[in-house]
């Protein structure tokens, strides 16, 4: 048993360049720094809701506050919710035909294609996935959770 994680992917696992043809064209695309760092910072709010809510349920009066609080929400939310919820559903399938698309076209131009293999656009492209990926992670945790809808 001398192989190694490396030795032992590599035989079990091929590395397919074609997915990855596209991946930076598209991580670059919807990059956006201030956004990540809008989420880290939505995160850290949702931390401190997190925590005063923790203390409300340790107090009897606040909780019978929230209840009241939980009913009003569904009365004056109820209807813009249901239209939220369709256009995101509308939105979320014309995104992914856009997107199938444009990988299609990225496919074409065989210089961009050689240039988004590099090593380096790769690396960027994965660390910028990553950084999607945990948000979007993370964001479902607390839908799952049921502590936002995001």
């Amino acid at each position: 048993m001398t192989d190694s994680v490396g030795d032992i992917s590599k035989k079990y696992i091929k590395f397919n360049h074609q997915n990855l043809d596209n991946s930076f064209i598209n991580q670059l695309a919807s990059f956006d720094k201030n956004k990540i760092n809008k989420d880290i910072k939505e995160f850290e709010i949702e931390l401190k809701k997190q925590q005063i809510l923790a203390n409300k349920f340790k107090n009897t009066e606040e909780s019978k506050q929230m209840l009241d609080t939980c009913k009003k929400f569904i009365k004056d939310n109820s209807s813009i919710i249901n239209k939220q919820h369709s256009k995101i559903f509308e939105i979320n399938n014309n995104l992914k035909e856009l997107i199938v698309e444009n990988k299609k076209n990225a496919e074409i131009n065989k210089e961009l294609k050689e240039l988004i293999n590099s090593e380096e656009y790769t690396q960027i492209s994965s660390q910028m996935r990553e950084l999607k990926s945990t948000i979007s992670e993370l964001k479902n945790f607390l839908v799952e959770e049921g502590i936002t809808d995001f």
